[in-house]
């Protein structure tokens, strides 16, 4: 590397335990230098928006600074060096002087959490990887392939870290009782990136459970890392800590009575504990949730009647274990197979309703879940809630179909569209509350294709330009889930997804507050017998 080079004004950055390298990069041959960044120099590392994302909010990046905290060692961070003068210090080996505008590539997150770690005396160790002689559209570019990649850190990791911080005390307290040799999860809930063989119940499937159980005292049904933590914190604030902790200890126990939480010498097969998976936990929590007749004064009370009824449902038998396995149509079967099964004389809802219990007990799983059916059903449902006429003049607009007798004819069911306006009408009835049978079923760069159409982030021309497919049909059969998208082509839709995920996010947003009382009125239909809707 230069040495003779004039230094510039620009700090230097200190590498430490350092060592070049020469690696493979897109086939070429190229010397890296690994090593530590000094933390006094992270401040000193730039950032080019051109490329790089915002950052983080503050609760990730407290998650990050946790991490560093906690003297864990995250991935290294990818260094972009506009230039190639550095220098090893020649009695201390390993030890390197760059001088020069050094850029990250990525990581600039993991930048923001050590620095935040350092606020409080933590001298942080960030690995990195320093490419020598970039550019910016060089740095662009593995910008772009280090993120389609990436593997994410994992939303039970996140959780932890968060459930850290002395302020999340709800979190906090469900932590540290997953730790408490007395308490029926002990070792078994996974806060890691991987699940142990130990392991029964993801650590963000625990805290969703234990939110739903209490959804009745506060904001219970988030699913936000984030949101779910705060929704907590505000629901502890209202029944107090120490409650909430003995209703979680009394849920587990109701569970471990009635089907058993096998123990790790024990010896079991995850996947034959159903009744532990989320769909059946988070169906309890809710069932019991929604009745007041098991609360007394904010805490969880189980009479025998309702134990011994609980005894009656096989967790193995293959129905349950189809609705476990399966999407939230199965959470919902599952919730009024408890209704069925345990309800029987438990019709005492948290809400106020003159409705048959029947009744209620099907709202509210349509209510939770969503309405089910194909294209045509949720249409047919939906003129029944808002009108033909009205349902057409909703279809036309968001469409753009430019002949409106066309839209007549989709809201009489006489004809069903294909290609754009199948995807635009698909997402549309997304957007009104209904789980559409032919949306769920198609894959998941399936979905991202039909969001790109429908919120006009895209045109279908545009999009199989970018795709490189010779026709439309290529690119429909594709976001329709009758077949896949080469291994490059799904990193390209995911690259398309990440990069306009502002745009995706503002376009939906407007659109859901435009046709909210449409939803509110096609949800207040689905009080209504719903069987004739469903797929």
């Amino acid at each position: 590397m230069a040495e003779g080079k004039s230094r510039s004004t620009v700090p230097e950055i200190i590498i430490t335990n350092g060592l070049l390298e020469i690696i493979t990069d897109e086939g070429t041959e190229t010397m890296v230098l690994r090593g530590n960044v000094d933390p006094t120099c992270l401040q000193h590392l730039q950032i080019d928006s051109s490329y790089q994302r915002e950052e983080l909010t503050p609760k990730k990046i407290e998650a990050l600074a946790e991490a560093f905290r906690m003297g864990e060692i995250l991935p290294d961070i990818d260094l972009g060096m506009r230039g190639d003068d550095c220098i090893e210090y020649p009695y201390e080996s390993g030890t390197w002087r760059l001088s020069g505008r050094i850029y990250i590539i990525d990581g600039q997150q993991r930048r923001a959490g050590a620095l935040l770690a350092m606020d409080d005396g933590v001298l942080p160790r960030v690995g990195a990887v320093v490419h020598f002689n970039t550019s910016r559209a060089w740095e662009r570019d593995r910008f772009d392939r280090l993120n389609l990649f990436q593997t994410k850190l994992g939303a039970n990791v996140v959780l932890r870290n968060l459930a850290a911080d002395e302020g999340n005390t709800a979190a906090r307290m469900i932590l540290q009782l997953s730790r408490n040799a007395d308490f029926q999860l002990n070792g078994r809930v996974q806060w890691s990136q991987n699940m142990a063989p130990a392991h029964v119940i993801t650590g963000r499937n625990l805290l969703l459970t234990v939110a739903r159980l209490h959804a009745h005292m506060g904001p219970g049904r988030s699913n936000g890392s984030a949101e779910i933590v705060d929704g907590l914190q505000k629901i502890a604030e209202n029944c107090g800590i120490s409650t909430m902790r003995a209703n979680i200890i009394r849920f587990f126990e109701l569970i471990d009575e009635v089907w058993g939480i096998p123990n790790f010498d024990e010896g079991f097969n995850r996947a034959d504990i159903t009744w532990l998976k989320h769909r059946f936990v988070y169906a309890l929590a809710a069932f019991l949730s929604d009745h007041y007749n098991y609360w007394d004064d904010g805490r969880l009370v189980i009479d025998e009647p309702t134990i011994a009824r609980l005894r009656k449902i096989d967790p193995i038998s293959r129905i349950i274990s189809g609705w476990v396995k399966g999407g939230q149509e199965g959470s919902a079967s599952m919730f009024l197979h408890l209704v069925t099964i345990v309800g029987k004389s438990r019709r005492k809802l948290n809400r106020d309703t003159a409705l048959s219990s029947t009744l209620v007990m099907k709202m509210q799983a349509m209510s939770n879940y969503g309405i089910l059916g194909t294209v045509q059903e949720c249409i047919a449902h939906m003129v029944h809630s808002v009108w033909r006429q009205e349902a057409a003049n909703i279809m036309a607009k968001f469409t753009k179909s430019t002949v409106h007798p066309t839209a007549e004819r989709w809201a009489q069911g006489s004809t069903v569209p294909n290609g754009n306006f199948y995807a635009r009408l698909m997402y549309l009835l997304k957007l009104l509350g209904y789980d559409v049978t032919e949306y769920r079923q198609s894959t998941r760069h399936g979905r991202m294709l039909i969001r790109l159409v429908a919120l006009e982030i895209f045109t279908p021309e545009d999009l199989q330009v970018q795709l490189q497919y010779k026709n439309a049909q290529s690119l429909w059969q594709v976001a329709f889930g009758r077949q896949n998208a080469t291994t490059e082509r799904k990193y390209r839709i995911e690259q398309l997804t990440g990069l306009y995920s502002d745009d995706i996010k503002n376009a939906s947003s407007r659109w859901e507050v435009e046709y909210q009382p449409i939803n509110e009125r096609c949800q207040l239909t689905s009080k209504l017998p719903f069987k004739r809707y469903r797929a």
